[in-house]
């Protein structure tokens, strides 16, 4: 809307201007043309004001000569009568007044007046020359002469006034076409003006007006691309949830069939501890050990969680497992891998047996390396329980490492180097401790 009403005052402001401009352009071609009527018509009325001069000169030298007879009277009369004397004013006039028909007519009864004036004062000067003063006086003061000389001064003055008039009806004009243009030039100016301001206020009006639209379209594009990447991230945090629960699930799955092939003999009995016939049957060996730290490396990679390798070795194991009756040590390793799993707890840990009395335990997502120690004093704490089997009564006491991802290693090999490592210093520090590993991590 403020466009087309913009558009309309832009066209009315150039019609103004273009009116306005046309306009002036008239008035000032009339104000020359009456300036240069105004113009012509005083040099005319100067012309005819020099002939009526000049005739009278004539005739006061006429009559200067008449009655002195001093020929330096004549001076003028000669002039006069010189090619640029009377005969050229007339010609002039005759010649600027051509496209004036009552200024021709005019003079078409004035120069044979004047022809007859000039032949009437030669003949007195004739007269004066021949025949003395009194001749040349009586041809004087006829009134012939004086007849003539009104005659030319009364067509003079009328042709003067019609001038006057002239002149003055060309400076009216002039003055009008002056007054006309001032005034054109002023209305046409303001209105155009005006309708030229119109345009621009309604221009700048639309052009904020656009600029707020394209503001507002670009928050709301920016709002947009907001929303799209919140449900971009909520989704990708959703599949990335999903996956973890599958990977957890599925975790949960391996850990409780692993859990009841432990529980259970081969023909599907439960195992107890006061069966006596309990062996190492379930407990994961090297291979899916290594598949579970595996998969809670990257389990943990993806969800930016922390896990622990503890590996434990009885502090005085080998006599045992030594002693007359090799089940009696099998018995023992059994009934420490049921405390560890009471303990433990929690179905993605994972117990493994690795090398006689060794044991490692996969500890996955964990808050913080504190939590790890806690689950170290409880297997601690557990195995310092004597055990009872066949009769006999066995204490014994375990060393600890703990080596926490990703912190003490990156890789399978590397965990378990350091865990194992730091196990030997709980050993040499007398053993029924857990260590953290400390020392400089080298991936392997």
């Amino acid at each position: 809307m403020n466009r087309h009403l913009s558009k309309i005052a832009f066209t009315l402001a150039v019609i103004i201007i273009l009116g306005t401009g046309t306009f002036i352009f008239f008035s000032l071609r009339t104000l020359i043309e009456s300036n240069q009527k105004v113009s012509h018509t005083l040099k005319t009325i100067n012309s005819l004001e020099h002939l009526l001069v000049h005739l009278t000169e004539l005739e006061i030298s006429e009559r200067g000569y008449v009655i002195t007879g001093d020929e330096h009277y004549l001076e003028p009369y000669f002039f006069e009568l010189s090619p640029d004397g009377i005969q050229q004013q007339l010609i002039d006039l005759r010649q600027s007044g051509a496209d004036d028909q009552v200024l021709q007519s005019s003079l078409t009864s004035l120069v044979p007046l004047v022809e007859k004036k000039i032949l009437l004062m030669q003949q007195v000067i004739n007269l004066r020359v021949a025949r003395g003063f009194d001749a040349a006086k009586a041809s004087l003061t006829s009134n012939i002469g004086n007849e003539g000389m009104k005659t030319i001064r009364t067509l003079i003055d009328s042709m003067k006034q019609r001038e006057t008039r002239i002149l003055q009806q060309a400076s009216i004009d002039a003055s009008v076409s002056l007054q006309y243009s001032i005034y054109s030039i002023a209305a046409g100016g303001i209105a155009g003006s005006c309708m030229l301001l119109l345009s621009m206020v309604l221009l700048n009006h639309e052009f904020a007006e656009r600029k707020r639209a394209a503001e507002a379209l670009e928050e709301l594009n920016r709002e947009l691309d907001k929303r799209v990447e919140d449900r971009t991230s909520a989704l990708r945090d959703y599949t990335e949830k999903l996956r973890l629960s599958e990977e957890h699930f599925r975790l949960l799955v391996d850990a409780t069939k692993e859990y009841a092939m432990f529980l259970l003999d081969p023909q599907g009995e439960v195992l107890t501890r006061s069966k006596g016939t309990e062996h190492l049957k379930g407990l994961a060996n090297r291979q899916l050990l290594s598949e579970r730290i595996s998969m809670t490396i990257g389990l943990c990679r993806r969800s930016k969680t922390i896990a622990a390798i503890m590996i434990f070795e009885l502090d005085k194991g080998k006599p045992v497992l030594d002693v007359p009756g090799v089940s009696i040590g099998d018995l023992l390793l059994q009934q420490i891998a049921i405390r560890t799993l009471d303990i433990l707890k929690r179905s993605s840990d994972t117990l493994a047996r690795i090398n006689g009395d060794q044991f490692v335990v996969l500890v996955s997502q964990i808050g913080a390396p504190t939590d790890v120690l806690k689950v170290a004093e409880k297997i601690l704490k557990g195995l310092q329980e004597p055990f009872e089997i066949e009769g006999h009564v066995i204490n014994s006491t375990c060393s600890i490492g703990i080596a926490v991802f990703p912190d003490h290693g990156e890789h399978e090999m590397t965990l378990m180097k350091n865990a194992e490592h730091a196990m030997n210093v709980s050993k040499d520090k007398g053993g029924n401790i857990a260590t953290v590993f400390s020392g400089p991590v080298v991936d392997v």
